[in-house]
Parts: structure tokens; sequence; C-alpha cells
């Protein structure tokens, strides 16, 4: 009813978070469902790839040594913590991670610490069909929980992807210079 759609909204705008499932890298708070608080295992894996993209590796590479060290995927890792977790995203009973998991992982800016909800929108409470909203349109909350990766570290991700592949390795050494003129005037 538009009463229930009116109150999530509210909800959503006060930075609570109201989905079933926290998203890879996070979990529901115990003392309160509506907030996350960071699974340090998870976190460490997103942190990781974050680091090996920005480090020049692609994706594929990233996929195939999370798999290579038996890191699971995603919806495998909530599967296997007892989460009754299911999504139209598997691929069958051997999981692994592969390009789209990671790429899924590196374009998520909920990992800066800020709840982005409202994505989608059920039609009406009588049909189950949902359709997308506009990204415009979504509710966004920063800082509504702990960040795994500074919006500084998120931002050099897309200024990384919008440089030409043959220009990326210049573009590290420029970071690498940049980090250092900073720290010298410190």
């Amino acid at each position: 009813s538009m009463r229930v759609r009116s109150h999530l909204d509210v909800k959503r705008k006060e930075g609570q978070f109201i989905g079933s499932f926290a998203g890879y890298g996070y979990q529901k708070d115990p003392k309160d469902k509506n907030h996350l608080i960071i699974d340090e295992y998870a976190a460490g894996i997103v942190q990781e790839i974050f680091k090996q993209k920005l480090n020049g590796m692609s994706s594929q590479r990233i996929a195939s040594h999370l798999n290579e060290l038996g890191v699971l995927p995603p919806n495998e890792y909530k599967r296997t913590n007892g989460f009754n977790y299911t999504c139209g995203f598997q691929a069958g009973l051997n999981q692994k991670w592969t390009v789209v998991s990671v790429n899924r992982i590196l374009k998520n800016e909920s990992y800066t610490g800020t709840l982005i909800q409202g994505k989608r929108r059920k039609i009406n409470y009588k049909v189950k069909k949902s359709h997308d909203v506009g990204s415009e349109n979504w509710i966004r909350v920063e800082n509504a929980h702990d960040a795994i990766i500074s919006k500084g570290e998120y931002n050099s991700f897309w200024n990384w992807t919008l440089v030409p592949h043959h220009r990326r390795q210049q573009f590290i050494h420029y970071q690498v210079f940049c980090a250092v003129q900073t720290a010298g005037r410190i």
C-alpha cells in the first residue's frame, strides 16, 4: 500500500538499511537490523580487489587469482555462512569468481559508506513485477555505515577506467609521483 511504501522511503532517507541481505563485505548488525556493519573477512577481499585493480591488474586476472586462492564468490560465501540466499547470478554447482562479479564490486559505491537504496520499485503491491528507477531518483545517504574503501580509492578506480589502456602504466607512475609529492608537503 502507499502507507507502507512511504514508511519504507522514510526509513531509507534516514539511512536505515531495509534490504533482506547485506552486500558482500557487510552484514546486518545483530543489535539493529537496519544498520550495516563490516564483515571483516569479506571486506578484506573487497579491499584486495580494489588494490589489485589500481595496481593495473585486469578484472579477469583478479577473478582467476581469487579462484586460485579458493576464495568463495559472494553468493556462495553468503550461503556457506548460513544465509538462505538465492540470486539470479548462479552459475551451477561449482561457482567461481567471474569478471562480472569483480566488476560489480568495483562499481559498487556502497563500499565508501554511502547507502544507496530504491534502485528498483514495485509497480503495485498486488503485482510482483518491479522496474528499474533512474539513478537520479535513488535514495543516497552518505556515511550511513562504515566504509571498506575510502572515497579517494573509489574515485581513483573511476579515474583509472577513464584512462585508455595504452596509457595506464603512465597513469600508475603519475599516481605514485603525486602521492610522493603530497607526502613531502605534510
